[in-house]
């Protein structure tokens, strides 16, 4: 983890993209928390807990405090019956479901830490469990007003998976478009102009909540036609952005030169060719 925050360090220097602040885009690194928390000002995602590492020490004085609030968190927190879940940042499908007891969940918490011998997870976040484990991934790219939904999880009215968007989709595409906006309000240097991607859950009071965000790497198959699109979009994004970099402008540019001297030289040696053939 230390190699890799250097490595993003050096990378503020470099001349390519994302560049500077980008790369301080929550997204982009994947802190859940970071852009959860943004989301939140506006009741746009569940309840969430930050559980530092830091704070959690394993010695049981010193993590009073912690548990302290973990516990008020809990208590105050509107949980639908489910019990609990335990998120890490950084990575994808890690996730602890269902965590029924309190002191189970610490415990759980406690384990993370503790076997994370290469200190990977400067935290945890702690969310309740949803009921309705419906999710639906939303692509949105404001600048070609391409929005489809990609992929629905779970069959329909199927293990407590029950649909709660259809058809035109008009409120779960409202409620997107408002998060991403919000977003990129409020966090300046988020990356937003490429592929990105919303995931969205319905709680137990029918509010629309933020799961999560993706953009580079986002999964964005749906209907052929929104995803030839896209993959248009992508080609063309990324175009742009390499043409951006002076050295990769300087290379297209010095090939082209070259490519336009060997059809001259070319040329000139085949009249050259043909004039002594004539005579």
């Amino acid at each position: 983890m230390e190699a890799l925050m250097i490595e993003l360090q050096r990378l503020k220097y470099h001349r390519g993209f994302p560049y500077g602040k980008l790369l301080k885009c929550p997204v982009v690194l994947e802190d859940k928390y970071e852009y959860l928390s943004i989301l939140h000002q506006q009741n746009m995602c569940n309840p969430t807990l930050k559980v530092e590492r830091s704070s959690i020490t394993g010695i049981q004085k010193d993590d009073e405090l912690a548990i302290n609030k973990i516990l008020e968190f809990l208590n105050n927190c509107k949980e639908e019956g489910c019990g609990w879940v335990v998120k890490l940042p950084f990575v994808t499908n890690q996730v602890i479901k269902g965590i029924k007891s309190r002191e189970d969940l610490i415990k759980r918490i406690y384990s993370i830490f503790t076997t994370d011998t290469k200190g990977i997870y400067p935290y945890v976040m702690i969310q309740p469990c949803m009921k309705n484990r419906k999710e639906y991934k939303v692509v949105y790219i404001p600048r070609k007003d391409i929005l489809y939904v990609a992929n629905i999880k779970g069959a329909k009215h199927s293990n407590g998976r029950k649909a709660f968007s259809s058809g035109d989709h008009l409120e779960l595409f409202a409620f997107v478009k408002k998060a991403v906006e919000f977003f990129r309000a409020e966090c300046p240097y988020a990356i937003c102009d490429g592929l990105f991607r919303v995931d969205v859950f319905m709680n137990d009071y029918k509010e629309l909540v933020v799961n999560e965000f993706e953009s580079f790497e986002a999964g964005y198959y749906g209907k052929f036609e929104s995803e030839l699109a896209v993959t248009h979009f992508l080609k063309e994004y990324w175009t742009d952005k390499l043409m951006d970099v002076d050295q990769i402008r300087d290379l297209i540019g010095a090939s082209a030169e070259k490519s336009i001297e060997e059809n001259r030289v070319e040329k000139r040696t085949k009249t050259e060719s043909c004039n002594q053939n004539f005579y």
